[in-house]
């Protein structure tokens, strides 16, 4: 065990000096011969070269030319390039190189391996694709609970492998509530396309899509088809300013909730008969009753009814407000079963907008 920190560069030399020593005790080395593996460690898009996986190789010793897979992509390694930017045409096991040639960018986290030829390599890729369409997730496990909830999915495309993991960590904190239910249909790596427009287009109605670019391009054609099917895509440069666009759609398309404070409660003494129905007279013992405020009546610690308070009296005259300590009567609207010894607690309603997440 070696303590270390990166970020304070405290015992760097001392973990590399370690790993040289329990591979040296314990004859560990690495497998030349075969046909090269390892490990995508980043891929990107870059312009006019295409995409680009950063790949540490594990075993063997990965070549120019040589064919080879990645999870559902694919193809033929044209160009490497070392951590120095120098071409290189080899590299042998624990070297990371860039690697040019794949048809499209393959997922961070995922083994290569090298194939004898590229139709091998592509009949694996066209199995694995196979397999991934029967498991595609497209529009399913939206919640429809309840009408106040925002089901909203999300598909993305960016620049880079990388990108993809910090985008969704940015929404980690939007958690499935009564507000949101969010789910990411899709997150790649490259431009915003025709077919994740048609994708969009499929959400069932009551739900809601939209496609999130980052440091990527819309293709022309996407546009207008986003356009004719009312597709809203989104693309950023700035990661904050897509999780605030997208937690701002959300959390406008809520309703106002109400937020009730207590202003006081009084208990009710006596029941009078009055014009309108029963009228409660009571006691305030804490606070204030206002009139046309909130009032929950309690019998046993239980709620049993609540309404605007009306009519609200001291002696014989109308007030806007009896204070701590002073008798009044009232009553509330649409109710009027009252029973000496009820609680009226008295709230003050005001609105706010439910937040999706905390700012």
């Amino acid at each position: 065990m070696v303590e270390v920190s990166a970020k304070n560069n405290i015992n760097l030399d001392s973990l590399l000096e370690i790993i040289a020593l329990t591979a040296e005790v314990g004859e560990l080395k690495a497998q030349w011969t075969g046909d090269a593996a390892g490990v995508v460690i980043e891929s990107h898009i870059e312009p006019y070269k295409g995409s680009v996986a950063t790949m540490l190789v594990q075993k063997g010793v990965l070549r120019v030319q040589d064919a080879l897979a990645s999870g559902t992509c694919g193809g033929r390694v044209k160009m490497m390039t070392n951590e120095a930017g120098t071409s290189v045409k080899e590299a042998v096991p624990s070297t990371a190189v860039q690697v040019f040639g794949f048809d499209e960018p393959p997922q961070a986290g995922d083994q290569f391996q090298v194939y004898s030829d590229i139709v091998k390599a592509k009949e694996v890729i066209a199995q694995r694709q196979k397999e991934d369409t029967k498991r595609q997730v497209g529009f399913t496990g939206l919640s429809t609970e309840s009408d106040q909830t925002m089901k909203l999915a999300l598909i993305l495309k960016t620049d880079a492998q990388g990108s993809i993991a910090a985008v969704k960590h940015m929404f980690s904190d939007v958690k499935d509530s009564k507000y949101v239910n969010l789910r990411w249909v899709m997150a790649s790596v490259g431009v915003i396309s025709d077919s994740d427009v048609q994708l969009a287009s499929t959400c069932p109605e009551g739900q809601r899509a939209m496609i999130l670019g980052f440091n990527t391009e819309i293709a022309p054609s996407a546009a207008k088809l986003a356009k004719d099917k009312g597709v809203t895509i989104n693309n950023f440069k700035v990661i904050y300013e897509l999780f605030e666009t997208v937690v701002s759609a959300l959390e406008s398309d809520l309703e106002q909730e109400e937020k009730l404070i207590q202003r006081g409660f009084a208990v009710v003494k006596a029941v009078f008969k009055g014009v309108g129905g029963n009228v409660a007279g009571c006691e305030v013992v804490e606070g204030q009753l206002v009139s046309g405020e909130r009032i929950k009546v309690f019998r046993d610690d239980r709620e049993i009814a609540q309404g605007k308070l009306k009519t609200l009296r001291r002696f014989k005259d109308m007030v806007d407000d009896v204070d701590e300590g002073q008798e009044c009567g009232f009553g509330i609207e649409g109710w009027d079963a009252w029973e000496p010894g009820d609680e009226a607690r008295c709230f003050q309603v005001s609105l706010y907008a439910p937040q999706v997440v905390k700012r």
